[in-house]
């Protein structure tokens, strides 16, 4: 078969020579490869192969593809590759598709990575970080369906190509958007809204309301949803008013249809056509205003009436054709054009005045007038009438007569009422213009259908004949319609000399400003300290500080037209402000230049709308009245630019900086500017100014965020300021670029952009230290810049312009100022554009009816805004325009309705770096376009703020009210977070691994262990205040994944359950903590860290115990050599490196390396060591042969032999070496082997040396067959031999070189011819050429001798006999196995004397032959066992001599059983074995595999479960069963450890708890070594403790009782004890023991207790609650004297101002001598026991008590008659006493009111940093610290103990009342109990009475009555009469249910007076708040916030935890020693 498959593959590759350039189906390509495309041509023919076999000979080409060349996909290219493509070529039934399988990453359809992996192997990684980073979102995992249920495991085998998806988390949004509204102007009449319902609620006919905006009647709407699909449509049945405006306002529950949620609202207009149908009344009298006419108003003369002048008392004026005036004439005073012929489109002449007034005298030609009133207003437009008339039938024609006769005089009276309605009134009012309307019976009307209307043509007053012409109703409707608008530009309302005198009154005013100074002193800082830094100063060596250099340039351009406005018309004001600030260097000077500029632009557009107003009668409208309103669109464009440039000046680039500072600041330097268009140049004055614009310029072309045509434009501007410059001949632009180079120049701004990609982390796999330290650099650097205190700077303020419009009677004006402030502390700036509109609608109702007017505001346009930040620090902006509009009739100003408005953008800021955020939505469109970046840490609000009032004069009763006015800023978008969490800031160290410990120690129930708070800490920093903190957020805030199946989380608590396999006993998982909710700073990357979790039931020493595996390569035969080596912790699971990585440790190679078994059947995963361990993997060595011809017998004749040998060895023919011709004739030796083979080396062909290494090359041709010839050279020498002595003819011989000649021939020749041989020359010996040797020969007469040869053991010699002296010849040479022949010797025994006679001695000789033995080297094959060192692998053995030492050889899990001769049986080799061998030899390693004792000898049955018993031992029960093996149990070492420790118990277990026992055995030479732990085989419950009421009092005071524990047995380290007492004659609970240990204080002086106990936390014991322990325990007893009569006073005098107390009598001094120390001082100079007297308080204390930290305790007042009750009882009132640094302990005060622990009342004094720990009772007003306090303040002080109100009235933990006082920074730890009736009891305060403050103040006492009352957590209650001077209580805390069901205030019940109550609870010191009581608090704990708000008021105070405390106390604060 194979013969056939050669010659098939013959055949087909002698066809594929042919066919070569036929390609082969692409059916390998796979993952973008074509396997067996080896030479890269897209095709897969014979070229390949021949591609690959150069390769493997050692040429490659230029094009090679090792990659297509692998078609067997081992990662090698090797002969199987070169077979196998043969193979396929040849049409084999085979296919070059690898086995490789793809596995696709993609976030949803998009492309994420591709990785492969072999069938069935695990893919073992994800795509990389850089991959899988995704912006804005956080990578929670991966898994197999789209729909991300099933988990993706990278340690899972891959079985087919596969599809994994990423599930991401999208970060929540950093931004809110607050946009409540939109805005769609001038739509259709028949215009409807979708809105759906988003909650439940209102129902749908209630779900919008319209609001009419302009005064309009109101209309009337629907909502139906029409087909069902829950899309409501909102619209007007009869449609909206053309021209009015609307607000719809949805309900809650309902929002538009496909918009945000939070829009709810939406203004609109309604399109109208432009008419003019209003008409004026004709009566009025227009008086054109001329050069002649001057006005007189309040004595002022004017040239000209406006409004603005016109007052209440109206003026005069001369005028010529007065005669034809007369009083109470209504006129109109115009400039321009008449009124009535004004045209909406001519701007300009609409702003011309036009005053209308009503003549109140004429006296010659002085005319008096004054405004007109409401009266004369009704006078101003002619409204028609419309008149019934009865006609017999309806005229059929459109035009005809009637007469007024026919009035329905009945109907008239009812629509005009009846003193209007008569004919009389009928006939003088009816004139052209008015209506009819004709029917023919009034009682028939039933639509309009019965009527006929008709418009007046003509009417005669002498026949009453009216002629008509028929119109509709709505004709009449229209008749006085009026809409149109006016379109007004700057240029209308400024002129040039207007624009330019305001330019220059804004420069005054900018210049004028602080803004320079500010700018200054910023940027000085900012450079030196922010910018800079310390380094970079000096490296500058700036020595001075940075000033002004030059006055400040302003530079204020006023535009009225042109493409320069935003929106086309209107004015825009834009000041640039540029300085240059310098700081002197060493060699020269530092400069910053400082670019900003603010942008103001307004656009106006008012319009008019009028309209008639009517009533109906039976359907017949009749007019009333005229409606007329005004609208102003008024929109405004905000933007504001900073930028600051950082460069030096050499001291040589001096001059030239001062000369380019005076051209750019010279006007005269620029001469170009005229051919500039207007546009342009507006503003430019100086070279300066030119550069500043093109700067503009430039930035706006890089920014590249306007249009292209735009940008275009900005270019050609660019090169038109260049060409102005460079006619200065100052500079070019590529001169300018140079100079700025030479100065260093450098953008700030762009500096700082820069700074962010300070650590490039797209290639990195961690983020380095540099990073951190750099990130934590930046972030101290915000925190000093944040903290810094600056204030709002008004930079701009200034009218921009002041315009009124005069149209159909209407006055519209406008007033506009521009205003811009800033707030920073900031490096560097900030970029913002915003858009926004408003209309302002005004109108009026006069009329027949009751007349009205009114205002309203709407959104006009959709706001769009862009916003680019890059800063470090603090910034806020405020730029807007306060417009003050107003709409009058007739008279304007006078009689008016307006509002004044002030709205713009504001922007607050705080952060660092970089935030853009563009945003626009196209009018009327429903879509934003969004795009956002942030960079850093950024909060920033920005919205809309407003301050709009009502402006009115008075006209009676005309004015309706809006409710638009307001105040407030509105917030449009909040972006970022006020607290920044920018890293993790726990980060293992390197080899750290968290160990999980069962939480319960008790496997029995699982094995659950909650995972330490301290992995999920981040660091954060708030924004708004710069405090750094770091924090551990909840779970939720986190995603958290595991590597390790066996591990699972509880993601809601953090436990972290292990499924711990059977005899494992340490097992790794990875653990990585993702935040949710942020990016790592200044990346995409992921927040998060990943950390090594380790359960583990190993003790310490066992965890420090480890093992190494190790892997060899190799066979028995050929050994192995160790490729792999691991150090393993004991019992940690490991694996063994897969045939993969064996094979490329290997360097694998099909042509040197020969597949076994590799491991085996053994198991290479989760493997564990408890010794060290090797793994054999089994490969074999590829052999090669070659077969030599010609290889030479002895005889001559020839042969074949086969040789072999492995990859890189080379093929051994030394056998070959003794062959060879050995003949008379011919002797040969062997020389070499050939052969004619060739290989190809680095492409050049060559024979094959077969002496060389196997290489790649020669084992392709080997594999291919080889054969080769044995070369032979002659091997023989001719010797000649010459007689002498004798005629005989030389003999010659050929014989074998190296050897000596046999002369056997020639002596015999001798001996023949009856002669000897005497001598032979030269003397015989190995011959190795011709030699001829002369024989001499002769008689030689004499016997003969025999030499006898003894061979002494070796083969036998025959003896020689010769005549004596005859020459001896040639010795015989014996042969003894073992031994080297040393020669013969004539001493037999001691064979010293060598025989070296050459002839036959006389009488003969024995000799002896001498023997040494032949040493050989033995090779000790470890035969699989592990290598011998170097020494010990061989060694060198003597021929029949003992062994001697052996090396002792070692395999893992087999026993050494000795040396054999063989590696299966053979002869064992033991050290006395003697040497029998004759040769080197190779010692193989015997082994027998070591027995494994199996788990189950040990049998533990049921868990034992026995109870702890004091000293008493326990251990667990099994059975011990060898079974067949030789084993005892005594051999075992047993140790038990107790879950949850991480030690072995030292002998058998005493305590409670749950037992693993570890049983051992070290290894012998039968088994292998022994170690199994057995879970949980033994548990010791907790015995119940018995406590015996046998306690003792070892010490008693008059408020405690100190106990001994001693009598309770068998108490644990562990166990805690808590003592209460219990009043023994109620059995009421008095009090509990305090942190002191066996103390238990806070009681009553002189009372008898019973003392119960409770002991928790005994690892050995059930708890114990409430034991009684001492059946009677007394109090000392109130004391009879007091220390009033042990005063010593002896210390004081009247001199001093200074007194130190330094004993208990004097202290009783200075209570004898309270009143004498007003502007004294008293400190204590120790502590103070005062036991033993009853106190005195120290009263109307007037001067300082310093308590110098000590305390004073042992302190009794007991009397319940007496006030004033404390360390000290009152003070001065006014007089300003001081207490401070003092603390009251063990002390007891009852009184009848004002009762503190250490002032009873605190009176216009303060109080600061005290602590009480006292039992303070009874009184009235109690408190810890003080009980009353007026007029004072209490701060940083602390109260514990336990204050009881028994009598009616005020109890606090710190103060009890508090009347126009502080408690700032205080606590309460007391606990807080009224007995009284109605109470007041607060955890701070009881009472406020008037004007007091409670700040920062926290409480966790006990807050509780016994009545009905009013408590809180914080403060009881307030006084209700103090409603405006209440309390105010702000960022206090309390413990959640201190004050039970109650909160902060007890006002909940009833009375409160409370202006302000910011407060939040906890429920630990680590829990998070529950509420954000300012900016900055959200999230945070206890202590940080405490620390927060304390760093406001008083930088000093720092809150912390203290050891042994629960809650946090004032760092720095006297200790209690409770």
């Amino acid at each position: 078969m194979k013969k056939t498959k050669k010659r098939v593959i013959s055949c087909v590759m002698t066809a594929a020579l042919l066919v070569t350039t036929i390609p082969f189906p692409a059916i390998a390509k796979t993952s973008g490869n074509l396997y067996g495309d080896a030479n890269g041509d897209g095709k897969i023919d014979l070229l390949d192969a021949l591609a690959i076999d150069k390769y493997l000979a050692g040429t490659t080409e230029d094009n090679f593809q090792s990659a297509n060349a692998d078609v067997n996909h081992d990662s090698m290219v090797d002969s199987k590759d070169s077979m196998i493509l043969k193979k396929y070529l040849a049409e084999w039934d085979i296919t070059l598709e690898p086995d490789i399988l793809t596995v696709s990453f993609y976030d949803g359809d998009r492309l994420i990575d591709t990785l492969q992996a072999e069938k069935d192997s695990p893919l073992q990684e994800v795509p990389s970080v850089a991959k899988s980073s995704k912006e804005n979102a956080v990578l929670l995992g991966y898994y197999t369906d789209k729909e991300c249920t099933i988990p993706f495991y990278a340690d899972n085998p891959v079985t087919e190509n596969m599809n994994v998806y990423a599930k991401y988390q999208e970060l929540e949004g950093t931004e809110e958007l607050n946009l409540t509204s939109f805005a769609q102007m001038d739509i259709a009449s028949d215009a409807a809204f979708d809105i759906v319902q988003i909650s439940e609620g209102t129902e749908p006919e209630n779900a919008a309301v319209l609001e009419v905006k302009d005064g309009s009647a109101p209309v009337t709407i629907s909502i139906t949803d029409e087909d069902g699909d829950g899309i409501y449509t909102v619209k007007a049945p009869d449609g909206f008013r053309e021209g009015c405006s609307y607000e719809l306002t949805l309900a809650d529950g309902w929002a538009f249809h496909e918009k945000e949620e939070t829009i709810r609202k939406v203004s609109f207009s309604i399109e109208m056509d432009e008419v003019e149908n209003l008409r004026m009344n004709d009566d009025i009298i227009y008086i054109k205003d001329t050069d002649d006419i001057d006005y007189k108003v309040d004595g002022k003369t004017y040239p000209e009436l406006t409004s603005e002048y016109l007052t209440e008392d109206g003026g005069t004026f001369e005028y010529d054709e007065s005669s034809e005036l007369e009083e109470g004439d209504i006129l109109c005073i115009y400039v321009g054009t008449n009124p009535t012929e004004r045209d909406s489109a001519d701007t300009a002449g609409l702003l011309d005045p036009a005053v209308y007034v009503k003549v109140t005298d004429i006296e010659d030609d002085t005319v008096s007038f004054v405004p007109l009133d409401s009266e004369d207003q009704d006078k101003m437009y002619d409204i028609p009438d419309n008149f019934p008339i009865h006609v017999d039938a309806f005229p059929e024609e459109e035009e005809g007569t009637v007469n007024i006769s026919n009035l329905d005089r009945t109907m008239y009276a009812d629509m005009m009422g009846a003193e209007d309605g008569t004919y009389e009134n009928a006939l003088q009012k009816i004139n052209a213009g008015d209506f009819i309307t004709l029917y023919t019976s009034s009682e028939e009307i039933s639509s309009e259908e019965n009527l006929y209307f008709a418009e007046v043509k003509d009417y005669k007053e002498d026949t009453g004949e009216i002629t008509y012409e028929q119109v509709s109703k709505q004709d009449i409707l229209d008749s006085m319609n009026l809409y149109t608008g006016v379109d007004i530009s700057g240029s209308d309302i400024i002129t040039e000399e207007q624009r330019v005198e305001l330019e220059d009154t804004l420069q005054q005013q900018v210049e004028e400003s602080r803004f320079a100074d500010e700018a200054a002193a910023l940027l000085s800082n900012m450079l030196t300290e922010e910018y800079l830094g310390q380094d970079e100063a000096k490296a500058l060596n700036i020595s001075g500080t940075f000033e002004p250099s030059d006055d400040i340039k302003v530079r204020t351009e006023l535009i009225t037209n042109g493409e320069q406005l935003h929106f086309g018309s209107g004015i825009q004001l834009a000041v640039h402000v540029d300085a240059t600030f310098e700081a002197e260097t060493e060699d020269g000077k530092a400069a910053i230049d400082l670019s900003a500029t603010f942008v103001q632009e307004v656009e106006i557009h008012p319009s008019v709308h009028g309209s008639i107003v009517t009533k109906e009668v039976v359907f017949i409208p009749i007019p009333i009245g005229v409606e007329v309103s005004a609208s102003v669109d008024i929109k405004n464009y905000t933007a504001f630019n900073l930028e600051a440039d950082l460069y030096t000046i050499e001291s040589e680039d001096e001059d030239l900086w001062e000369k380019i500072k005076s051209i750019c600041s010279d006007p005269t330097e620029i001469t170009g500017l005229a051919g500039l268009p207007e546009s342009l140049k507006s503003g430019l004055h100086t070279v300066s100014d030119v550069m500043a614009k093109i700067e503009e310029l430039q930035d706006k072309i890089d920014k590249a965020s306007d249009t292209a045509e735009q940008i275009e434009g900005y270019k050609e501007d660019v090169e038109d300021l260049w060409q102005v410059i460079e006619e200065t001949g100052l500079t070019t632009e590529e001169d300018w670029k140079e100079m700025g180079q030479v100065l260093g120049k450098t953008n700030v701004a762009s500096d700082l952009l820069e700074l962010i990609d300070m650590t490039d982390l797209s290639g990195e796999t961690e983020i380095s230290e540099e990073y951190r330290q750099s990130l934590e650099e930046l972030i101290d650097k915000y925190k000093e810049t944040i903290q810094k205190e600056t204030d709002w700077i008004k930079i701009v303020e200034k009218e921009i312009c002041s315009t009124e419009v005069y149209f159909y009677g209407l006055v519209i004006g406008v007033e506009a100022d521009f205003i811009v402030r800033t707030d920073m502390s900031i490096a560097i700036g900030s970029n913002m554009e915003y858009e926004v509109g408003k209309r302002y609608t005004f109108w009026f109702k006069i009329g027949l009816f009751q007349p009205s007017a009114g205002n309203s505001s709407m959104d006009l346009i959709d706001e769009q805004f862009a916003f680019q930040f890059y800063v470090m620090g603090r910034l806020g902006i405020k730029a807007g325009v306060q417009t003050k509009l107003y709409v009058g009739l007739g008279s304007g100003k006078f009689a008016s309705v307006g509002i004044t408005a002030e709205l713009g953008p504001y922007v607050k800021l705080y952060g660092f770096f970089v935030y853009e955020n563009d945003r626009y939505r196209p009018a009327n469109s429903q879509a934003w376009t969004t795009k956002e970046r942030m960079e850093g840490a950024l909060y920033v609000e920005f919205g809309l703020y407003f301050i709009l009032g009502f402006e009115a004069n008075a006209l009676g009763n005309l004015f309706e009210y809006s409710y638009d006015f307001m105040n407030e800023e509105i917030p449009i978008l909040k972006a970022g977070q006020s607290r920044y969490y920018y890293e993790n800031a726990y980060e293992p160290e390197e080899d750290e691994k968290v160990i999980l410990r069962d939480d319960d120690e008790d496997s029995t129930n699982g094995i659950a262990a909650t995972l330490p708070d301290k992995l999920r800490v981040l660091r954060y920093i708030d924004l708004n205040t710069g405090i750094k903190g770091q924090k551990a957020l909840d779970y939720s805030k986190y995603q958290m994944t595991l590597s390790n199946p066996a591990f699972s989380l509880d993601k809601e608590t953090g436990v972290v359950s292990v499924d711990v396999p059977e005899g494992v006993r340490y097992m790794e998982c990875d653990l990585t903590i993702t935040y949710l909710y942020g990016k790592l700073a200044f990346s995409n990357y992921d927040m998060s860290v990943t950390i090594p979790l380790v359960w583990t039931n190993l003790s310490t020493d066992e965890l420090n115990e480890y093992y190494t595996v190790s892997v060899r390569a190799g066979n028995d035969a050929d050994g192995y050599q160790t490729i792999w080596s691991k150090k393993v912790l004991k019992n940690e699971p490991y694996d063994l490196p897969s045939d993969e990585e064996v094979k490329d440790m290997l360097g694998w190679n099909d042509a040197k390396y020969v597949e076994e078994e590799g491991y085996g059947d053994i198991s290479t995963t989760g493997l564990s060591l408890i010794e060290d361990k090797v793994y054999d993997y089994k490969v074999g060595y590829q052999e090669y042969s070659v077969t030599v011809n010609d290889i030479q017998n002895e005889d001559g004749t020839t042969r074949s032999e086969t040789y072999t040998a492995k990859y890189g060895e080379t093929f051994d023919f030394s056998a070959l070496e003794d062959t060879g011709t050995a003949q008379a004739d011919c002797y040969t030796r062997f020389a070499e082997v050939t052969t004619d083979a060739q290989i190809t080396v680095n492409g050049q062909v060559q024979d094959m040396n077969l002496g060389q290494q196997i290489n790649a090359a020669m084992a392709q041709a080997l594999s291919e067959g080889v054969t080769a010839e044995a070369v032979y050279v002659n091997d023989g020498v001719n010797v000649t031999y010459h007689f002498t002595g004798l005629d005989h003819k030389d003999i010659t011989q050929l014989v074998k070189k190296r050897t000596v000649p046999d002369f056997s021939e020639a002596e015999g020749i001798v001996s023949d011819n009856g002669l000897a041989i005497k001598e032979i020359s030269p003397e015989l010996s190995r011959v190795t050429g011709p030699v001829v040797y002369q024989v001499v020969c002769g008689n030689i007469i004499g016997p003969d001798a025999t030499i006898k040869f003894h061979a002494n053991g070796g083969s036998s010699v025959s003896d020689i006999t010769k005549v004596e002296g005859s020459l001896i010849g040639t010795l015989p040479v014996p042969v003894r196995e073992g031994y080297t022949f040393e020669g013969w010797y004539t001493d037999k025994d001691s064979l010293q004397n060598e025989f070296t006679e050459r002839k036959m001695p006389v009488g003969g000789a024995e000799v002896y032959a001498k023997w040494i033995p032949k040493n050989y080297t033995i090779t000790f094959h470890v035969n699989a066992g592990n290598e011998l060192a170097q020494d010990e692998q061989t060694k060198t053995v003597t021929y029949d001599q003992t062994y001697g030492t052996l090396p002792t050889a070692e395999k893992n899990g087999y026993a050494f059983t000795g040396w054999y001769t063989a590696a299966e049986n053979g002869t064992h080799i033991t050290e006395a074995s003697q040497v029998t061998m004759t040769k080197d030899h190779t010692l193989y390693a015997h082994w027998l595999e070591l027995k494994q004792i199996s788990k189950e000898v040990f049998d533990f049955g049921e868990l034992e479960n026995p109870t702890y018993e004091k000293g008493v031992t326990h251990q667990a029960e099994y059975t011990f069963d060898a079974g067949e093996e030789n084993i005892a149990e005594n051999e075992f070492t047993i140790k038990y450890m107790r879950q949850g420790n991480a030690d072995y118990e030292e002998g058998l277990p005493v305590n409670a708890g749950v037992y693993n026992v570890t049983i051992s055995r070290p290894a012998d030479n039968v088994y292998a070594k022994f170690e199994q732990t057995y879970e949980a085989v033994l548990k010791i419950n907790k015995a119940v403790r018995t406590v015996e009421a046998n306690g003792e009092v070892v010490n008693s005071g008059y408020t405690y009782l100190t106990v001994t524990s001693g009598n309770i047995d068998d108490l644990s380290a562990k166990a805690v004890l808590q003592y209460t007492v219990d009043d023994k004659g109620t059995g009421e609970a008095a009090c509990t023991n305090s942190t002191k240990a066996d103390r238990i204080d806070y009681l009553t002086p002189e009372e008898e207790y019973q003392v119960y106990v409770s002991v928790t936390n005994d690892p050995n014991y059930e708890d114990v609650l409430q034991a009684l322990y001492i059946e009677s325990a007394s109090t000392m007893a109130y004391p009879e004297e007091s220390w009033s009569s042990h005063a010593d006073t002896s210390w004081y005098n009247d001199t001093d101002t200074v007194f130190t107390i330094t004993t208990p009598e004097q202290l009783a001094g200075v209570a004898v001598l309270s009143s004498n120390f007003s502007g004294k001082t008293v400190l204590l100079g120790a502590d103070m026991d005062m036991t033993g007297y009853e106190w005195t308080p120290i009263c109307d204390f007037a001067g300082t008590f310093n308590g110098q930290n000590h305390t004073v305790s042992g302190m009794v007042c007991a009397n319940n008659n007496y006030s004033s009750k404390g360390l000290i009882g009152y003070t001065r009132s006014n007089a300003g006493a001081y207490i401070c640094n003092v603390r009251v302990e063990d002390s007891c005060f009852v009184g009848k009111t004002n009762v503190g622990g250490i002032v009873g009342k605190l009176q216009n004094a303060d109080m600061s940093n005290c602590v009480s720990a006292a039992l303070i009772a009874n009184g009235e007003y109690t408190g810890g610290i003080a009980g009353n306090t007026v007029w004072a303040n209490i701060s940083r002080s602390i109260s514990y103990g336990r204050i009881i109100a028994k009598r009616t009235g005020y109890c606090g933990g710190v103060v009890g009342y508090l009347d126009s006082s502080k408690a700032i920074n205080c606590a309460n730890f007391a606990t807080v109990y009224s007995r009284s009736r109605n109470p007041f009891v607060g955890g701070i305060s009881g009472f406020s009475y008037h004007n007091d403050i409670i700040y920062n103040c926290y409480n966790v006492g006990t807050i509780a009555m016994e009545d009905d009352g009013y408590y809180g957590a914080i403060l009881g209650s307030a006084n209700e009469y103090k409603k405006n001077e209440g309390a105010t209580f702000d960022q206090c805390y309390y413990l959640n249910g201190s004050a039970g069901t109650h909160g902060a205030c007890g006002a909940t019940i009833g009375k409160t007076a409370i202006k302000s109550r910011k407060t939040a609870w906890f429920t630990s010191p680590d829990s998070t708040m529950s509420n954000i009581c300012e900016d900055g608090t959200e999230g945070m704990n206890l202590v940080d916030t405490l620390n927060t708000w304390s760093l406001r008021v008083d930088k000093a105070v720092v809150w912390e935890v203290k050891e042994g405390e629960s809650y946090p106390t004032i760092i720095g604060m006297p200790e209690s020693s409770r």
